[in-house]
């Protein structure tokens, strides 16, 4: 099952140069870019299925969208059921989510600041209301994917795991630093404290 597959770091995905697991990427969802979003994902998703790209899309639905967006999404999760699924807070609680993707991407979700608080290199998607977080886009903390062929290339470069990604996974981690948390919870806190106990969480975000 996919969902039990955890852990950080696509430098642990390579050995002796091949890729072992499907590398993580999440999506949070809202509910203002549903009509933008779901052929954005579906073509990425397409694209990666025709290049035989080794990627896992998580998609988190958010809590204001109705059971006609639902449905919408669980249509990525039927066509593409090798390469997408939606996740709940029972089956994959949301900050551990985010802590065991390899790329997050949102348009302008608080999730954004937290996955990027977490470390978790983060892609903004060029949707409707990207520009509500355009700042952390023209100082480099977050990447962004103007089209599914952007977000589809950025997946393709941490699959490989050069250089210039690894960079990029060090930067990330050092902006987590001036990322304002301001929106997160006690929740989030908590989990904080939690990863900074506990070595097995330590362990999967190790580069």
């Amino acid at each position: 099952m996919f969902l039990k597959q955890k852990g950080n770091a696509v430098a642990a995905h390579h050995t002796h140069g091949e890729f072992k697991r499907p590398l993580k990427c999440v999506y949070t969802s809202q509910k203002t870019t549903l009509y933008e979003a779901i052929p954005f994902l579906l073509k990425v998703l397409r694209m990666a299925e025709c290049i035989s790209c080794n990627v896992f899309l998580y998609i988190r639905i958010h809590p204001l969208e109705d059971q006609k967006s639902l449905d919408m999404y669980k249509s990525l999760e039927r066509n593409f059921p090798k390469h997408c699924a939606l996740t709940t807070e029972k089956d994959y609680p949301l900050y551990e989510l985010l802590w065991d993707a390899d790329i997050h991407c949102s348009v302008y979700s608080t999730c954004i600041y937290e996955s990027l608080a977490l470390g978790t290199p983060t892609a903004i998607l060029g949707l409707t209301g990207y520009d509500y977080v355009e700042r952390l886009i023209d100082t480099g903390v977050a990447r962004f994917c103007k089209t599914p062929e952007d977000l589809l290339s950025l997946i393709t470069e941490a699959e490989i795991g050069g250089s210039s990604w690894q960079s990029y996974v060090k930067e990330t981690k050092e902006a987590r630093k001036i990322v304002s948390t301001d929106a997160t919870s006690e929740k989030f806190v908590d989990f904080l404290n939690k990863i900074s106990k506990n070595t097995d969480f330590q362990a999967k975000k190790k580069i």
